[in-house]
């Protein structure tokens, strides 16, 4: 089969994740072929995939498309009309899977991290806690900082000029800054450090961040209001506290050296090729 793998340029950076280790899985039975929002021109593929939200430009880019399309869902409006001209949708997590099945029998959870990248590795533990993630209100970056003043805390992603609060209360309560890096180099940074916080609202999800954690066998703290992150940290170890600053400074404080459990969990049901495999159990409705 020819596949068009269509990404958005922003989600570049994050180009080493569990999706780019399934795909090149695929490239062993598939011709596969990668462009960028915009720049697929005339070429026509067996199937189009597109990955982003279903505001994103990829996703209008794959609406235009006659042939047979697939979406990687990344986030935006759920509803059963933005999903009808696709003709298979992966989602991250089973709880927007079980919701959209109502809705026909073309969807899909595939999600994993690539363990190649993101794996035990000894670094000087410069930090006691970091948070990867953008400087967005949806990441609740205010209450990382308010929950580690005093702590050696690194808070690392894309800066949101719009929103440049979030990265303002970083740098008013003593946490170490840095932008956007290559996925590549994120488990250097993590692995300097003891534990790893997401703190996404509750709509959202960062449950990649949560599976590259558990890959590297580090310690993932995670909100108890946000249902996209407690569906992994309760299989794979994470501790789960309420979104206050008192009980994420505690489990900080008192986390374990190492997560045995998530790495575990990851090796058993999240690596790149679970990925790829339960890619292909969408791809075989086709």
């Amino acid at each position: 089969m020819k596949i068009c793998f269509l990404v958005e340029l922003n989600y570049m950076w994050q180009w080493d994740d569990g999706l780019r280790g399934a795909m090149q899985i695929l490239e062993k039975e598939h011709e596969v072929c990668y462009h960028l929002d915009g720049e697929r021109h005339d070429h026509q593929p067996d199937l189009l995939m597109c990955w982003g939200g279903t505001l994103s430009k990829t996703y209008k880019e794959g609406l235009a498309y006659q042939g047979k399309k697939a979406l990687f869902f990344a986030g935006g409006p759920r509803v059963e009309e933005l999903f009808e001209p696709y003709d298979i949708v992966f989602f991250e997590n089973k709880l927007h899977t079980k919701e959209a099945r109502g809705w026909g029998n073309h969807f899909f959870t595939a999600f994993g991290t690539n363990t190649n990248i993101f794996c035990p590795m000894k670094q000087p533990k410069m930090f006691d806690v970091i948070y990867p993630g953008a400087f967005g209100l949806w990441k609740r970056k205010e209450l990382f900082a308010e929950s580690v003043q005093g702590l050696r805390a690194l808070s690392l992603g894309n800066i949101q000029h719009h929103e440049m609060q979030c990265w303002d209360v970083c740098v008013k309560n003593g946490v170490a800054i840095s932008g956007d890096i290559p996925q590549s180099r994120m488990p250097y940074f993590m692995a300097m450090s003891k534990t790893v916080v997401v703190l996404p609202v509750p709509e959202i999800g960062c449950q990649r961040t949560v599976l590259e954690a558990m890959a590297m066998a580090l310690p993932v703290i995670v909100p108890n209001d946000a249902p996209l992150v407690v569906e992994f940290a309760e299989k794979g170890g994470g501790i789960i506290v309420d979104p206050t600053p008192s009980a994420i400074r505690k489990a900080i404080l008192e986390a374990p050296e190492i997560n045995e459990k998530g790495y575990e969990y990851v090796q058993r049901e999240m690596t790149e090729e679970h990925y790829a495999n339960r890619i292909k159990e969408g791809l075989a409705i086709l």
